[in-house]
């Protein structure tokens, strides 16, 4: 093999990858003006070609990260990680679907008006997407733009930010003001889809300590009758492994509690389960030294309640527990079984559930907890071994 030849297979491609990120990235600018656009016009034959180009735009978007793929699958040295220029495509794709599909709920439902909020959600949008557009036009020179380059992402921040609260303002009107039920559920769909709410990470947790990691967008949406798609298939579980919880998350904030049949729990920050490459599957999820019996997603500390299979209960606030940041960490002891028993379940604790909830707290962990009395063993289902 001729020496340049070689040369030509090892040597960084750089030429191949930022006009193509450029490309992606000037087509969603363009897709978010054209999605503005339709947000201020009446007319029902001018919404139909705005939908149409807002449609061609998506599908140049999919050749040319189809065209990425492809080159990332022949280079062996790319200008930066692989991962993140995969990463960074395809969420350029997601956007151009997301916006895509918005368009085509406009055309499909033919909302009578759009709420201000709505308007100023999708102005939020196309400058998210002009910031996005100056961010990948400074990859080519990252050395000398560094900076601007860190501005373009500050601002894309809190573009995001402000995307959130004018989505939860906007739903708050919606649901105050809307008389009309047919178009508060039309306008509904059409709000939500705009928040980009089907780009969530879903993190299917499994029997054998592991975690998949999937897009919500990976799933077809169907109806609530149709069964869709198996998960082990589809995110290839190894052979006799199962799913015992899923989470949803967009941001990888709040916290994990894993318990244990040997009475320990665990609480991680779900951060610990972000990566920076598109990596599907993560082992050592969760310890292996005791059987799983519970996980629970929460946003912030709150009370708990642990049964054993004794019959006794008790209540924790999970800001007792201290966080432990090794996704397979034991935890700590928090229900001390009785001798033959063990940690039945665990779930979150209502307000009411108990008259008198006092009996089920502690001073200190590990506790015993205590047997229910008068109403509230009533609906209360227990295991005796």
């Amino acid at each position: 093999m001729k020496i340049n030849t070689l040369l030509s297979i090892f040597a960084p491609k750089d030429v191949k990858f930022f006009p193509m990120l450029e490309e992606t990235a000037a087509l969603l600018s363009q897709s978010s003006a054209y999605l503005q656009e339709l947000f201020s016009c009446d007319d029902k034959a001018h919404r139909e070609e705005l939908c149409k180009l807002i449609k061609a735009e998506e599908v140049k978007g999919d050749k040319v990260t189809g065209n990425i793929i492809h080159e990332l699958n022949n280079t062996f040295i790319t200008p930066f990680d692989r991962e993140d220029v995969h990463a960074l495509a395809d969420v350029m794709d997601d956007v151009l679907d997301v916006i895509n599909r918005c368009a085509q709920k406009v055309q499909l439902y033919q909302p009578q008006r759009f709420p201000s909020h709505t308007v100023t959600l999708v102005e939020v949008i196309k400058k998210g997407s002009d910031e996005l557009q100056s961010a990948v036009n400074e990859l080519s020179n990252i050395k000398r733009t560094d900076l601007r380059l860190r501005a373009h992402c500050k601002e894309i921040k809190k573009l995001e930010e402000a995307a959130d609260t004018v989505y939860e303002e906007a739903i708050t009107y919606l649901f105050s003001q809307e008389t009309n039920a047919v178009e508060l559920i039309k306008l509904k769909e059409i709000i939500q889809e705009l928040e980009f709410t089907n780009n969530c990470d879903l993190l299917f947790f499994t029997d054998k300590c592991q975690v998949y990691k999937a897009k919500a967008d990976d799933f077809a949406q169907t109806k609530a009758s149709v069964l869709g798609d198996y998960v082990a298939a589809k995110l290839g579980f190894d052979e006799g492994e199962n799913a015992v919880k899923m989470v949803v998350t967009k941001d990888y904030k709040g916290m994990l509690l894993f318990a244990f049949e040997n009475g320990k729990a665990a609480k991680v920050p779900l951060e610990s389960y972000a990566t920076k490459t598109n990596r599907k599957k993560l082992t050592g999820a969760y310890s292996d030294k005791s059987p799983l019996v519970g996980l629970l997603y929460i946003p912030e500390d709150e009370e708990v309640l642990f049964k054993a299979s004794s019959g006794n209960m008790l209540l924790v606030h999970t800001g007792a527990l201290a966080l432990k940041t090794t996704r397979s960490t034991q935890g700590v002891a928090v229900l001390k079984p009785k001798k033959g028993h063990r940690l039945f379940s665990i779930e979150r604790y209502k307000d009411g559930t108990f008259t008198n909830p006092k009996r089920y707290r502690t001073g200190s962990l590990p506790a015993r907890g205590a047997l229910p009395v008068n109403d509230d063993s009533k609906d209360e289902q227990l295991s005796l071994i």
